[in-house]
């Protein structure tokens, strides 16, 4: 739509409507070329092909916290099992219009956003603050838009407080709570399968196991972390032998490490830069050094950072530490890269680049202004 209000708002109009392509400074298009150059020698390492779970495909749709901003929106990460499905971690506001954008509503392509919600076996939520799960109910009351009905019901791990807020919010309007609903929801509560019991709680044992079969997963469990109100990071492993841990938003916590022990990938928010260590610590939120450690504590192959303060922009300075063999590969989460986990070294390759273009924008450019700071809690 090539109205005044697109041109204005739309970041994408320019790139999508010219006919050229966008013009880099040439001390950024060296470095690309330069990030290129050492992912081109991965493809000679005979390691790639041994990573467990290498073409799991994880797409950060927020990686954001609080409020939506210029370059983030605020927490989802959706997760491709080939073969088997999606797994979305948590739903702040706009996720479905990030799906939308990432997919599109064409019928005639195969990867069309109604097809993604039909294959959508499982969403999980962190926990009650806005910027985790308020998008949830869209994506719900969209879901019961799919006809023909799903074949699958969709399985919501969620804690009590998120149930009866989804309970209330179906009086407005169907999301699939209700028995006999064309596109149902089964309710897992996040209790009922935390990561010490040895099964799950008496009456969810079956809507784990169909969970867990739907997915290819040889388990899935929840373990509570620590932030200002209930919260609980998640544990996937898979019949393949491959593993990811989600944290959720918390402070740096040893059971996470206990239970996601040799995770393949962590995910784990990194709100505050170092410098920040009291701040973070006052709002029970991880810095980006602190994330980086439990990663390293944990013994994982990779390590996604996401969850970043308003306060920056674009990304957090001066994160970036070279890589020394044996410690986690670390990258940081970036609104629609889609990364296989076989493919996180290159997404670590590209980050000085990255940090690299963003550091060049100009200074005036109100993207890189520094925003007021929210506190949601």
């Amino acid at each position: 739509v090539r109205d005044e209000n697109t041109r204005k708002f739309d970041l994408f109009y320019l790139a999508v409507c010219s006919d050229s392509l966008i013009k880099l400074p040439d001390s950024i298009l060296s470095s690309f070329s330069r990030a290129r150059a050492v992912v081109r020698s991965f493809a000679s390492d005979p390691e790639v092909d041994k990573i467990p779970g290498k073409d799991i495909l994880v797409c950060r749709l927020g990686a954001g916290s609080a409020i939506p901003s210029k370059f983030r929106n605020v927490s989802a990460t959706l997760i491709h099992i080939p073969k088997h499905g999606y797994l979305l971690l948590d739903a702040g506001e706009g996720t479905w219009g990030q799906l939308v954008r990432k997919y599109g509503t064409d019928l005639s392509s195969s990867s069309n956003v109604w097809q993604m919600l039909r294959e959508l076996k499982c969403i999980f939520i962190s926990h009650i603050h806005g910027d985790h799960h308020i998008g949830l109910a869209k994506l719900l009351a969209m879901r019961q838009c799919l006809d023909p009905p799903s074949k699958e019901p969709l399985y919501l791990i969620a804690n009590h407080t998120v149930f009866q807020y989804l309970r209330d919010y179906d009086g407005l309007e169907t999301l699939g709570l209700q028995a006999g609903s064309s596109n149902p929801v089964v309710w897992i509560p996040t209790d009922a399968i935390h990561w010490l019991k040895s099964s799950p709680s008496e009456g969810y044992t079956t809507a784990h196991a169909d969970l867990c079969a739907s997915l290819g997963l040889r388990s899935l469990q929840t373990v509570d972390v620590e932030h200002r109100t209930l919260c609980h990071g998640l544990i996937i492993k898979h019949t393949d032998d491959w593993s990811i841990v989600y944290s959720g938003d918390t402070v740096p916590v040893h059971r996470l490490v206990q239970a996601g022990q040799n995770a393949t990938l962590l995910i784990h928010e990194a709100t505050m830069a170092d410098d920040e260590a009291d701040k973070a610590r006052a709002k029970m939120h991880s810095t980006v050094g602190q994330a980086i450690d439990i990663g390293k504590k944990m013994n994982a192959y990779s390590t996604l950072l996401t969850h970043f303060s308003a306060r920056y922009p674009t990304m957090p300075q001066s994160i970036l530490t070279s890589y020394e063999p044996g410690e986690p590969i670390v990258a940081l989460a970036f609104d629609h890269a889609n990364v296989r986990i076989g493919d996180m070294r290159k997404m670590q390759a590209y980050m000085p680049a990255i940090e690299q273009s963003f550091t060049e924008l100009d200074d005036d450019d109100d993207a890189t202004a520094q925003v007021a700071e929210v506190d949601i809690t």
